[in-house]
């Protein structure tokens, strides 16, 4: 039962919830797509299911931009 209950808080249940895709990504950066895109989805689906970062899509492309901009 308590595993139920933890299963069910989590904000995301894999990457697909991630409410932000590739394309979005590579395009906010203007950049092509890359591998970088793999890195970025597994970070913010750690930061998510550790409730670090909400799962709307501003606060994932100011994540996105803070912290990859560069790249």
């Amino acid at each position: 039962e308590k595993i139920n209950k933890i299963y069910h808080e989590l904000p995301i249940y894999n990457k697909k919830d991630i409410n932000i895709t590739p394309t979005e990504i590579s395009d906010y950066l203007n950049k092509e797509p890359g591998n970088y895109i793999s890195e970025i989805i597994n970070k913010l689906e750690s930061l998510l299911i550790n409730k670090k970062i909400n799962n709307k899509k501003e606060e994932l492309l100011k994540y996105i931009g803070d912290n990859y901009g560069n790249i």
